[in-house]
């Protein structure tokens, strides 16, 4: 494994960057022999189908009469559980264009830079419960 200081332009073929903060990244070599191109098809498209099913279901929820009877934070929480899910239907499917066109190491990298936003929006959603529960900015 090597590690940048300066961010390399490009991710090198059979490789997967792991970015540890805004200035560390990590390149590991990963042969692409290692991946099931057709389970990873697979995989992708169940994910796919799971998200948009959930996507669709959440749409149906967001109703004038429902806007109307729900609590701020439930209207809040409902809008934001729609925008979480097309972003990872986006992601998912752009995953799958990549796979479907042979791109190996764009996968591999897409889904490291996927891990790592939900990492912090893990982290974001941490602290605006530590905010509702205190009463007061986790800074």
């Amino acid at each position: 494994a090597r590690a940048f200081s300066e961010r390399p332009p490009e991710t090198p073929s059979g490789v997967i960057r792991i970015v540890l903060s805004d200035d560390l990244e990590v390149d590991m070599p990963v042969p692409e022999k290692q991946i099931d191109v057709s389970k990873e098809l697979q995989r992708l498209t169940k994910q796919f189908d799971q998200v948009s099913n959930l996507l669709e279901t959440t749409e149906k929820k967001i109703n004038p009469a429902f806007m109307e009877r729900a609590d701020q934070d439930a209207r809040e929480k409902i809008l934001q559980k729609r925008d979480d899910l097309q972003v990872q239907k986006a992601a998912v499917a752009a995953q799958l264009e990549l796979l479907q066109t042979g791109s190996v190491e764009k996968i591999l990298q897409k889904r490291e830079d996927l891990r790592v936003q939900k990492a912090a929006v893990a982290a974001a959603v941490a602290a605006q419960l530590e905010k509702l529960q205190t009463g007061s900015d986790p800074a």
